[in-house]
């Protein structure tokens, strides 16, 4: 077998069933392990607010960045760095505060790494072990992608600690996570004052993946009509969207906690993750809806009219 046909049979026979399986794997235990992740990022992200008040007491924090350490991550420290800024940013000098570890997934990377290097041994002068390298290169924004999508799912709890709410703050603040020295991803955005007239007028112009992580609490939307909007992880929490026309939209991992929604109609949207505790769903339309691990409580569950498909679609 020349060299070039061992490469594609090398790709097709190992580095994609291989990486397939470690999807699987990654897939599993991140719902094992989800919740304990949840309470260690709270912990760790509570304790770099506290060090950001003691340390730097005068600065407004504009933004926050859990940044991605290549150096340390080829020496398989898989922690991002906690980073406090005013709003200077990166122009001006940010407060390292702390650190969390992303373990539960990077870990997967070199596993897999090691596994395909023994896997071109097979492939004697062949396949070099940089060759493998460059593969992983490739797959390493897919685990950073999947990074994200935790520390998101564990930052809505983090963010209602008291060290983070009473933290000193400028007009807006956004965390972001990403490279180091980076703009990284919004994945959290909160705002001191909302015009909602103005956030009406710029949601009805239905501008596709422009809204994503949009801060939308406390603000009456109620009777509006925002059919087919992609709202992915916007924050509605204790919002009035009673009677409002949300169907057909992309809502994942939204959070409605505390919001009134009475006769709202959700009906055909994907809510993938999305977080109903505490709203008041009374003649609320979900028919249709895709409700994969969204939150309720048992009482909410009971109430509503739900399909048996999308109860067991539901669950932690």
């Amino acid at each position: 077998m020349n060299r070039p046909g061992a490469f594609e049979q090398f790709e097709e026979a190992c580095v994609r069933p291989g990486w397939n399986e470690m999807m699987r794997q990654m897939e599993r235990v991140f719902q094992q392990e989800k919740k304990q992740f949840r309470a260690q990022f709270a912990e760790d992200f509570r304790s770099a607010c506290r060090f950001q008040t003691v340390h730097e007491p005068e600065m407004e924090c504009a933004y926050i960045t859990m940044e991605f350490l290549r150096t340390g991550f080829c020496r398989q420290d898989y922690r991002y760095r906690i980073v406090f800024f005013d709003s200077d940013w990166y122009f001006g000098k940010g407060n390292p505060a702390g650190m969390t570890d992303l373990s539960v997934i990077f870990c997967f990377y070199h596993q897999l790494e090691k596994k395909l290097k023994e896997d071109a041994q097979r492939y004697v002068g062949k396949i070099a072990p940089l060759e493998v390298e460059g593969f992983m290169v490739r797959f390493l924004p897919l685990f950073q992608q999947y990074a994200k999508e935790l520390i998101y799912y564990a930052l809505g709890e983090a963010t209602e600690q008291d060290e983070f709410v009473s933290l000193k703050k400028g007009a807006e603040i956004q965390i972001r996570v990403g490279e180091c020295l980076e703009p990284g991803e919004l994945v959290f955005l909160e705002r001191k004052e909302k015009d909602r007239e103005k956030l009406l007028e710029w949601l009805k112009e239905n501008q596709q993946e422009t809204y994503h992580y949009q801060d939308l609490r406390g603000l009456d939307f109620s009777g509006c009509r925002l059919p087919g909007q992609d709202l992915r992880y916007c924050d509605f929490r204790d919002s009035n969207l009673e009677g409002a026309d949300l169907s057909l939209g992309r809502m994942e991992q939204a959070r409605f906690q505390g919001s009134c929604l009475k006769g709202a109609s959700l009906a055909g949207s994907a809510l993938h993750g999305a977080d109903f505790r505490g709203a008041k769903l009374q003649g609320a339309d979900f028919g249709g809806a895709q409700l994969f691990r969204c939150r309720f409580t048992d009482e909410q569950k009971a109430a509503l009219s739900l399909t048996d498909e999308q109860k067991g679609q539901l669950g932690e």
